[in-house]
């Protein structure tokens, strides 16, 4: 019986919980801000690429970027600048509007259940919600 188990007990030791997702160096695809979908008149995807000291992305028209302030999990994204473009499309420049506005609200970040990043304000209300590949 115990000659059984030796194998079993071996194998546990070996299995190790799955690496936490990090936030930083990979590019996350906003699937929700401010609560609502967004937009499928966007033709590429709103994007958000965390870098230790930094930020940039695509916010459905405009390209932009930020300092980013990082600590465990207070985030902060400061002197943000964006391109000036006008887009056409249904919802699409309010849609940029309110993500530029989440990034410029967002007080801390978390990964929920599914591997998420949830972009939080001051008082832990998602701003905006991502996806990575």
């Amino acid at each position: 019986m115990i000659r059984g188990l030796i194998p079993l007990l071996a194998l546990a030791a070996c299995a190790q919980p799955p690496a936490p997702v990090a936030l930083t160096g990979r590019t996350w695809t906003a699937v929700e801000i401010g609560g609502e979908a967004v937009p499928a008149a966007i033709a590429e995807p709103i994007t958000l690429r965390i870098e230790a000291d930094k930020v940039s992305g695509f916010a459905g028209c405009n390209r932009f970027g930020a300092a980013a302030a990082i600590t465990g999990a207070k985030v902060q994204f400061l002197q943000l600048v964006a391109t000036k473009m006008a887009c056409l499309g249904e919802g699409v420049m309010a849609a940029e509007g309110a993500y530029l506005e989440a990034l410029g609200a967002t007080a801390g970040a978390s990964l929920d259940a599914q591997g998420r990043l949830l972009l939080l304000s001051a008082d832990g209300e998602a701003l905006a919600v991502f996806s990575s590949p």
